[in-house]
């Protein structure tokens, strides 16, 4: 078996141009809480859209993807982030939780209110004292008792307006 910090990834992730220019299509302060999660993050991710048009805002309408048609994304207001380890996105909810975490340090270094996407009815991240999973747990085990289904988005993150 492999030594634990064999199984460590030390690289210090930079952020890609790619990733760079739609990063640049949001809001100053959402750019702000993503590269300062970029510097304390221990996971390497993405950012996979920025600021759409008000025809993709349309088009995921119609969808279903998105409630509305004129959305915080047409605003530069959200973004979303992919997790990846060793170049691949990944799927499953950990790494999305070890991202949000650092969003979350971020967004309270910066006092800079953060939405995500995971914990669609936690107004601002930053101002949490409790743990994701907790948090989440909560969030969902409220929901099921009430019959609802919870639309949960692990990979946004949008500024908060409240």
């Amino acid at each position: 078996m492999k030594n634990q910090d064999q199984l460590i990834d030390h690289t210090v992730y930079r952020i890609r141009e790619s990733c760079l220019e739609k990063l640049n299509s949001v809001h100053s302060d959402l750019q702000d809480v993503i590269m300062a999660a970029r510097e304390i993050a221990e996971i390497d991710f993405i950012v996979a859209e920025g600021r759409r048009t008000s025809l993709r805002q349309r088009r995921l309408c119609y969808k279903g993807e998105e409630k509305t048609e004129a959305g915080p994304m047409v605003y530069g207001l959200g973004c979303f982030l992919l997790p990846q380890l060793d170049g691949l996105q990944c799927f499953s909810v950990a790494p999305y939780i070890e991202l949000a975490t650092s969003v979350r340090y971020a967004s309270q270094n910066l006092s800079i209110p953060i939405c995500w996407g995971g914990l669609p009815l936690v107004q601002n991240l930053g101002a949490t004292e409790d743990s994701i999973e907790d948090l989440m747990f909560s969030q969902q085990y409220s929901y099921t008792e009430e019959g609802k289904t919870l639309m949960l988005r692990p990979s946004y993150f949008e500024l908060s307006t409240t």
